[in-house]
């Protein structure tokens, strides 16, 4: 018996047209909540404002602030001491105040222009106006103080030394070195005026003296021989502070007013200024981990001091009010947490006293808040994204 084939012609879509297509593909991806999540992690903070797109964008945007969580306050400790306290006896006496043991009285400085860097085991922390370096341990308490020599500023850590630039009056400011006993080591080479150092490796890096005037200079020393290297970099503008990630160094600088701030990222190899990013006005000091940079504010007559939380492109993740009465001074990642050192003096009036344009401040803290250290937690990935 024969057979017949019937012939079916198939069914033909109809041709998209290129835009049609571009619109397909881009509707698909961007409809996916993961890819849709990495595009938002960009904005960082500022990602909810992209949730208004749809609810799938709304819940990418939130998982994104979920990630900008990064630290969270885990303490606040310290308080105002200095030796040049006095006391009046029963008899009506004026007396000087007795030395006190830090083992027992625990956190007690007076840093109007305080510094502070990790060691293996905890902290340093540059006590100027009380003429000594505090040893502390993670949990920020004192384990003993070391004598210094002047008023000890920036301070730096490094092939079992203490490194801190020193200054007192008439005389210029250079380094010294010591022992962790307290033992004077010495630095011949340093520059006859230092702003700030930091030891990177094997190098110790130097704003030393600027030619014109407030010009950061930064030198670059072997840190175990003293032996001059080269001059790293030059800024237009002194070096206010230092951070390193990586193969890179980052240091912050005024910009053209006087409240403005932008951060120059160098290579630590060739010296190479790679990148500048923007951040917070009447920033005064920096730090860095992984991809993110951490950032603080000082306090202001009508202002607390903030905690800035950025990627190193100054994209925005996380601001904190560091609830100090006297606002920030140094930061330090280290052990696993983040310290913020803090201005300390023995009234909130006294943190402005010594700047004549305040006519008048905010009480902001008080007595009760004149902490030397906030001591924060890393509870973020350690990536963004």
């Amino acid at each position: 018996m024969p057979k017949f084939f019937v012939f079916v012609p198939p069914v033909m879509s109809p041709r998209r047209r290129p835009g049609e297509t571009k619109r397909a593909l881009f509707s698909q991806v961007l409809s996916n909540c993961d890819v849709v999540e990495c595009i938002l992690a960009s904005f960082g903070s500022t990602a909810s404002k992209a949730g208004r797109v749809s609810r799938l964008w709304l819940e990418a945007a939130q998982q994104v602030l979920a990630r900008c969580r990064v630290v969270e306050l885990e303490a606040s400790i310290g308080t105002y001491w200095s030796t040049d306290e006095v006391y009046f006896d029963e008899d009506g006496v004026m007396r000087a105040m007795p030395e006190r043991d830090v083992q027992d009285f625990g956190l007690e400085v007076t840093c109007a222009a305080g510094f502070m860097v990790a060691t293996p085991t905890g902290l340093l922390v540059s006590d100027s106006n009380n003429h000594r370096v505090l040893v502390l341990d993670p949990t920020g308490q004192p384990e003993r103080s070391i004598e210094w020599t002047g008023y000890p500023g920036s301070v730096a850590f490094g092939f079992d030394s203490i490194f801190a630039e020193s200054y007192d009056f008439g005389n210029p400011s250079r380094i010294q070195r010591r022992s962790f006993s307290g033992e004077d080591v010495g630095f011949p080479s340093s520059p006859a005026r230092v702003f700030f150092i930091r030891i990177v490796g094997e190098s110790l890096f130097v704003v030393g003296e600027s030619i014109p005037p407030l010009v950061g200079v930064v030198h670059e020393y072997e840190a175990e021989t003293a032996s001059f290297v080269r001059v790293f970099c030059t800024e237009s503008k002194i070096v206010m502070s230092m951070a390193d990630v990586g193969e890179t160094l980052l240091m912050l600088v005024p910009g053209q007013h006087d409240d403005e701030r932008y951060v120059s990222t160098y290579s630590l190899v060739t010296g190479e200024l790679w990148t500048r990013c923007v951040v917070p006005d009447n920033t005064i000091a920096i730090e860095a981990q992984n991809d993110r940079l951490f950032a603080a504010t000082t306090r202001l007559p009508h202002e607390r001091g903030v905690l800035h939380v950025m990627l190193l492109d100054g994209t925005p993740l996380q601001e904190l009010e560091v609830h100090a009465t006297g606002g920030p001074l140094d930061l330090c990642v280290a052990h696993g947490k983040l310290y913020c050192l803090c201005n300390v003096d023995y009234s909130e009036e006294a943190c402005f006293e010594w700047d004549e344009t305040v006519d008048e401040y905010t009480p902001l803290g008080g007595d009760e808040e004149m902490r030397a250290l906030c001591i924060y937690s890393l509870v973020g990935a350690s990536q963004h994204f």
